[in-house]
C-alpha cells in the first residue's frame, strides 16, 4: 500500500492515510491531503476529509470552512456519503447558513444512489408534510421517489395511501416488500399484498 501511495496512486494514499488514524494523525492528514489534491483526485477523499474537518476526528483540527469545500467538491464528484454528510450541515449547523432546499437535492441524489442513510434522512425531513397528504397525493409522491429508486420515502407513501384500499398503491407496496425495497424484504407479506390488490382490481397485481 505505502509502495503505491508513494508512487503517487490516489486511492492509495487515501487508505494509506487511514491506517494512521488511531496513532499518527499527521501523517493521517497528509496521506488523504495527497489523495485529494492529486492530479486525477480520489473522490473518497474528497469526503473523508470534510468528515475529519467537519468532526475533528483522528486529532484534526476542526475546520467548517475547509469541511464544507471538500463535501462540496465530493458532492459534485457524486459521492454519496459527501452528498449525505453536506446536506446535514446544511440542515442543523449552527456554523452553516441552512439551506433545506438544497439539502432535500443533495439527500434525494445520494439515496438514488443506493445510499440508505441519505433515504432515510430525507423521509424524516419530509415527514411532517408527507403524513398530511391525502391517499392520492401520497400515491403520486409515492411513484415519483420510486422512479427516482429512493425506496426509503416511496414504500411509507406506499403505505399511507395503502391504507384507503388504493388497488395501485397496494400493489406497489407488495410489489416493495417483494423486492426489500424500502422494507424488509417479505415474501409472504407480498404475495398477501398482491392478492389482496388484485381482488381490488389492480391488473398489474394480477
Amino acid at each position: 500500500l505505502r509502495a503505491s501511495a508513494e508512487r503517487g496512486y490516489p486511492e492509495a494514499c487515501n487508505l494509506l492515510g487511514y491506517r494512521y488514524f488511531n496513532t499518527d494523525p499527521d501523517s493521517m492528514l497528509l496521506w488523504i491531503e495527497r489523495a485529494a489534491t492529486a492530479p486525477s483526485p480520489s473522490p473518497k477523499a474528497f469526503n473523508n476529509l470534510g468528515w475529519l474537518l467537519s468532526t475533528g476526528a483522528g486529532g484534526v483540527q476542526r475546520d467548517m470552512k475547509k469541511a464544507m469545500y471538500w463535501y462540496e467538491r465530493g458532492a459534485e464528484a457524486g459521492v454519496p456519503t459527501a452528498m449525505t454528510s453536506l446536506a446535514e450541515l446544511l440542515l442543523d449547523n449552527p456554523e452553516i447558513t441552512p439551506d433545506s432546499l438544497r439539502a432535500r437535492e443533495l439527500l434525494t441524489l445520494a439515496a438514488a444512489k443506493g445510499f440508505n442513510p441519505a433515504g432515510e434522512k430525507l423521509y424524516l425531513l419530509l415527514r411532517p408534510e408527507i403524513d398530511a397528504l391525502p391517499p392520492d397525493s401520497a400515491l403520486a409522491l409515492g411513484i415519483k421517489y420510486f422512479d427516482q429508486r429512493v425506496f426509503a420515502v416511496s414504500a411509507p407513501l406506499f403505505m399511507q395511501a395503502a391504507t384507503a384500499e388504493i388497488p395501485h398503491a397496494v400493489a406497489l407496496l407488495g410489489n416493495s416488500y417483494a423486492q426489500g425495497w424500502g422494507v424488509p424484504y417479505d415474501f409472504s407479506h407480498a404475495m398477501h399484498l398482491f392478492w389482496h390488490a388484485a381482488l381490488l382490481g389492480d391488473p398489474s397485481a394480477r
